[in-house]
Order: structure tokens, then sequence, then C-alpha cells
């Protein structure tokens, strides 16, 4: 700005087209949200700037003047690292709050932030902020879920419960793919942690039980209760979900019932294998070799 006050003496015509540029290059972040904005990734309303306000660090250098897809491609590869400095480190882990980013850039920096060995405490705390913010997509809260419950392995003990605890409370209070998202993460964390197998059963069966439960949020529940193949898991229930009015249920229900149910069961889910249904016929081939596997001698 100093060396463009110098020229104002000028001709008219080159002071006009000093302002021109100089108007330019005094808001750059301004015109780079705006193409950012553009893309299909929910509201552009009440986003955070999209410059971060930790310096640009040597391997993002010029990070404020790229386009959206070379900050993909950039991030994208840095995602593969595990040892990013402390400035990189900072700078993405703000730049993980710009909603002004399209969704798969802030998810390829979910996975480097996650995936590092000196990982930042205030990684998990800012995903589980997410999860209940509305001004986020729900595409973006299902992922701060999903990074949320990947973020805690090897973690504080503290931190541990507390993500646990939040991803109960998100199974409870939310009635679509975010609280199904939590469902299936509880379940894949049972095994390690006993707080989440001590509350899975009832989430469970708080599903499959209610007619009115969503269906993201009930095919959720037969997904976790295929991939347990525990014969306890309720297969009446199962069984009867089988013959539910929407194709998809029915599917994910063969597929449990193929993984739980009993001999007995070869007869139903074969009459499945001459469905008009496509994916309802290649669900109930795979349940009947399952099922035939299980009960063999």
């Amino acid at each position: 700005m100093t060396w463009n006050i110098r020229i104002i003496s000028v001709a008219l015509s080159i002071v006009t087209s000093v302002a021109i540029v100089a108007t330019w290059t005094r808001n750059p972040s301004q015109n780079h949200t705006e193409r950012e904005s553009k893309s299909p990734t929910g509201p552009t309303t009440d986003r955070k700037r999209s410059i971060p306000s930790t310096p640009e660090p040597l391997e993002l250098a010029g990070y404020e003047a790229w386009n959206p897809s070379q900050r993909l491609q950039r991030i994208t590869k840095l995602a593969q690292r595990p040892d990013w400095s402390p400035h990189l480190h900072g700078f993405l882990l703000d730049a993980l709050s710009d909603r002004s980013l399209r969704e798969v850039t802030r998810n390829n920096i979910a996975n480097g932030l996650v995936r590092q060995h000196d990982r930042s405490a205030e990684l998990v705390p800012l995903l589980l902020a997410m999860i209940d913010d509305e001004r986020e997509s729900t595409t973006w809260r299902v992922y701060a879920v999903q990074h949320a419950a990947a973020a805690i392995t090897n973690g504080a003990a503290e931190q541990t419960r507390t993500t646990i605890d939040r991803l109960i409370d998100t199974a409870n209070t939310h009635r679509d793919a975010i609280g199904a998202t939590a469902l299936m993460h509880l379940h894949r964390l049972a095994a390690v942690y006993p707080a989440a197998a001590d509350i899975l059963d009832g989430l469970i069966e708080s599903r499959i039980d209610d007619a009115t439960c969503p269906d993201i949020e009930l095919t959720t529940a037969l997904s976790v209760i295929a991939e347990r193949g525990r014969e306890r898991d309720r297969p009446a229930t199962v069984r009867a979900l089988s013959n539910a009015s929407s194709d998809t249920v029915r599917r994910h229900a063969i597929a449990a019932l193929g993984r739980i149910g009993s001999a007995e069961d070869e007869a139903l889910i074969a009459s499945y294998t001459t469905s008009d249904n496509r994916l309802i016929t290649t669900a109930a081939d795979a349940a009947l070799a399952t099922l035939r596997r299980r009960h063999t001698p």
C-alpha cells in the first residue's frame, strides 16, 4: 500500500490501474472465500473466515492464494504424514473449523490430525463441539463423530471417557445419520472400552423394537447385530424385520439372520433368493451361505 500511495501523483490512467490492483490485493481472503463458498456442501452463511489465524507454515506457503482444488490436493498429500511440524499442526487445527472449505478438504485435514504421533489435546474437544453445532452440515457432523471416535485411540483416560459419554448421548438424542454413526462407533469401541459395551445392548434393542425408528438407525442396529454375530441378539425380532415394508431394512435383516439365525431359518432366507429386488437376492444368497457354514457339522 505504501508503494501504491507514492504513485498517486502520476497520470490519472495509471492511478486508476493501480487502484484496481490495490483493491484486489488488499482483500485476497474475501475473493478466495467467495470462490470457496460455491462448494455445494451446505449453507454459506455464518461461516468462519477462510484464512486460519496462524501464519502459513512452509509446507503450505501460498495457501491464502490457492483455489479450492489446490488446497485439497496439497492437504491430501500432507494428511498421509504422521510427523507434522508444530507450526503445520497448529495451522491445520485452526483450518479444521473453516466452514468455507470443501467438506472433503476438512475431512482430509481431520484424517491428518488424527494420524499425528504427537496429536493435539485440542482435537477431540473441537470435534465433539462440532457434533452438536447446528451451523455445521449434517454430513460434517457425521464426519466429526467418526473422527472423534478414531482420535481417542491411545488418548488420555479422561478424554476417552468424555468421548464415549458424548457418543452415547449422541446415539440417544439424534434419530438420524448422526445418531446412527455414533451407534456404529460405540459398537467398534466396545471391544476395547467396557463403558461402550455396557450401553450398546440397550441402544440396539431400542432401535429394533421401535416401529417408528428411521431406516438409517434401524439398518445400523441390524448391521451391528450382524457384525457381532451373537445368536442371543433377538433372532425372532430380526426374523420379523426380514419382512419389513422397507427393502433396505429387509436386506439388512436378512444379512443379520444369516449371522445369528438357527438352521430352521434356512427356508425363510432361501425364499428371498427369488426376490425381484436384486439387492435382496444378493443379500439372501450371501446370508444363506453364511447360515449353512455355521450349521454344517
